[in-house]
């Protein structure tokens, strides 16, 4: 047997499936120990071929791991949670496990995160099930020290394949109880291994997440002084630190850290970029600039061998703000092409688009030239005029795209109706109205009566009385009184 998947689950009824399907095709067998659920997370997984065993929740995660490990027959291991999904080729991946001579492999972590952003980290997630191998510690269990104690030589590769974690995003954050229970369990963790470097940073990373910025930052101090020499997986931590400090509102030690941390980790992207923005924040534009224009050189940071990386530090996030840098500076016909780089490369960001608008529009250049080229594409510039408060404007990149794009979606006729709505257009406002929402809809009910008020055509009580009204009938009758109270003036 060449490859066994093992997990552990709690009440992951909602989950379960779609991480064991994502996987089936790459494993032989799937080994599930089950902490306690009280839904149908075993039957989802038995339903999948899985040996389902009971392994009673200790407070320790490695207990979990180990019990899970110890009913594996593989040769080889793979870890997985069930919020995470297994991507790449099963088929290249098994060929990759049969050939290579290496005793584990790290494999490449996506962290979805909200607003469509992403971080990415790696971590020794497939190994060869050896005698002796096993994992260690309560919380951000590992499982690397066992194996290279069994293999000291032994070489640790990338695999081929990849792993998209999606346990950050807002439907998933791990509630109250959780969070204080892998607290508790990382400072049990440092008393217990006082003198462990990776207890102190997995106890500052606790910290940091749960917004105890002071506490995070003193905690990964200690990891690193921990450490004589300066390790790979610190490039992490050195982001980390100084992302602590930042927030804790010690600037100056965040960018001498950052500064610092460049010397070890001089094509570490993430730190190039947080060099750049701190020195443009301490009133050194000129240094800030040269870091940042370093970090799109570099490019989105490689994981391995950095951790924690943002690749939009090397790409969109970093041509922005070297536009804002640019633009303080005075240096306008710049920062608009790096905020053009910017919307180029992350389409979906209308900050990008809105900081582009903004500028163009300072600088005495028309709206209309925005759309002319692509990107920003007429709707991008629409939708960002509206944010804006250009109602004419919007109006008008909105009819560029209709006829470029045809139809636009409902949603976009409620921006539209808004613009009309300001310019004082209430017919127009009512007709977008009804191409965005069905007339019994309750957002529709209370758009009417805001139409009818914004242009201060109607009464309090005869707004009411046609906005109860939510038929067809009632909103085209309600349309045509305020064409004709507009028309004689009032």
């Amino acid at each position: 047997m060449l490859l066994t998947l093992c997990m552990i689950v709690r009440d992951e009824e909602a989950e379960l499936a779609e991480c064991l399907q994502s996987a089936r095709a790459a494993v032989d067998e799937i080994v599930v120990a089950d902490t306690g659920s009280t839904d149908d997370s075993c039957g989802i997984a038995e339903s999948f071929g899985a040996v389902v065993i009971a392994s009673p929740w200790q407070g320790d995660f490695s207990l979990a791991r180990n019990a899970a490990l110890a009913a594996a027959h593989g040769k080889w291991v793979l870890m997985l949670d069930a919020d995470e999904r297994l991507e790449g080729d099963p088929a290249e991946l098994r060929r990759w496990l049969r050939r290579t001579s290496s005793v584990a492999a790290q494999i490449q972590i996506q962290n979805l995160l909200p607003g469509d952003r992403e971080e990415r980290h790696s971590a020794v997630r497939l190994f060869r099930r050896l005698p002796g191998v096993h994992f260690e510690r309560k919380l951000h269990e590992q499982v690397v020290g066992s194996i290279l104690a069994e293999r000291p030589h032994g070489t640790i590769s990338v695999a081929p394949i990849a792993i998209v974690h999606r346990g950050y995003l807002p439907q998933y954050v791990e509630t109250r109880a959780k969070r204080a229970r892998n607290l508790r369990l990382a400072q049990e963790e440092v008393a217990e291994r006082p003198s462990d470097p990776f207890a102190a940073y997995s106890l500052g990373v606790e910290y940091l997440s749960q917004g105890s910025y002071d506490a995070a930052a003193s905690e990964l101090e200690r990891a690193r002084s921990l450490t004589p020499a300066v390790e790979p997986w610190q490039s992490r931590l050195f982001k980390l630190e100084a992302s602590a400090l930042w927030q804790a509102g010690r600037e100056p030690d965040a960018l001498e850290l950052t500064l610092a941390a460049l010397r070890h980790f001089p094509r570490f992207t993430d730190l190039q970029y947080l060099a750049g923005v701190l020195l443009a924040r301490a009133g050194r534009p000129r240094e800030g600039e040269r870091h940042l224009r370093r970090a799109i050189a570099l490019g989105p940071a490689q994981t391995p061998p950095y951790d924690g990386a943002d690749p939009r530090l090397g790409g969109a996030q970093a041509f922005r703000m070297l536009g804002q840098l640019l633009r303080e500076l005075g240096r306008n016909d710049e920062a608009l092409d790096a905020y053009a780089q910017a919307v180029r490369l992350d389409r979906g960001d209308l900050s990008h688009v809105q900081a582009l608008v903004e500028l163009h529009l300072t600088t005495g250049r028309k709206a209309a030239d925005l759309w002319s080229s692509s990107p920003p594409g007429a709707l991008e510039v629409a939708a960002t005029l509206v944010r804006l408060g250009r109602w004419r404007e919007a109006l008008d990149a909105f009819a560029a795209a209709r006829l470029r794009h045809g139809e636009l979606p409902p949603h976009l006729h409620l921006l539209e109706a808004l613009c009309h709505v300001h310019e004082r257009q209430a017919p127009k406002a009512l007709r977008h109205l009804h191409a965005a929402l069905p007339p019994a809809n309750a957002t529709r009910h209370e758009a009417v009566e805001q139409i009818a008020w914004a242009v201060g055509l109607r009464s309090e009580e005869e707004v009411a009385s046609f906005a109860s009204k939510a038929d067809a009938d009632a909103v085209a009758r309600l349309a045509m009184t305020l064409s004709a109270s507009s028309a004689s003036g009032r």
